[in-house]
């Protein structure tokens, strides 16, 4: 995706979503800010109004080519997504024995427990057991989408990487989860990479695989 496509593509993208957000955010400003269910569904639609302006600052990170940026930025966004996911799944999340303890420990107050005990590596542990990543590979909505921005030829070049993953969702979080490790210099070290325009790209790339992936928000 050169930089036009991929400027053009992410206006568009946040125009929409922050349209929707904001119709989300006066319906609940309607409802009791008392009930724990408004509290978690409040606290959701900030993490979701938190992915995307970090999705959006990751974009504006490739374009400036400042690719260790770009690619933290991307894992920030995916965090944010799943917050926003446990959100609004409170009722399973409850049920899972791996996180009881920790649950527990804050008296089953999901605003305590996401800001005090939750990082990306436990969420994505969360997203597994609860197969939150839908099967298969990149969504076809995502894909079309694309289809008007970019050529068939980068559009296949984009989604190929998933071609015998299980879930394109989940390995897209995992590859941003590994980025972030980027910011490591004892990673970058051991790993001997460091990253480039091609990490940017795909850093914003595999944030909109992974949104699209989840079955919802």
């Amino acid at each position: 995706m050169d930089d036009q496509a991929q400027t053009d593509f992410t206006a568009e993208f946040s125009t929409a979503a922050r349209s929707a957000l904001a119709a989300y955010r006066n319906l609940l400003d309607m409802l009791p800010s008392d009930h724990p269910n408004v509290a978690n569904m409040k606290d959701g639609l900030a993490c979701c109004e938190l992915a995307l302006t970090f999705y959006e600052e990751a974009n504006r990170a490739v374009q400036a080519e400042v690719w260790f940026a770009a690619a933290a930025v991307a894992a920030a966004a995916l965090e944010a997504m799943l917050l926003a996911k446990m959100f609004t799944n409170t009722d399973e999340v409850a049920q899972l024995a791996s996180f009881k303890k920790l649950l527990d420990k804050h008296q089953g107050d999901f605003g305590s427990f996401a800001r005090k005990e939750m990082d990306l590596g436990k969420l994505l542990d969360m997203a597994k057991e609860l197969a939150w990543f839908r099967p298969g590979g990149v969504p076809s909505l995502l894909t079309k989408m694309l289809a008007q921005y970019v050529d068939q030829d980068t559009l296949t070049a984009l989604t190929v990487i998933f071609k015998d993953s299980p879930s394109a969702g989940y390995t897209s979080a995992d590859l941003l989860r590994q980025y972030r490790n980027l910011l490591h210099p004892a990673y970058c070290l051991k790993q001997d990479i460091h990253p480039t325009k091609d990490t940017g790209i795909r850093a914003t790339f595999f944030c909109l695989v992974a949104y699209a992936s989840l079955s919802s928000i």
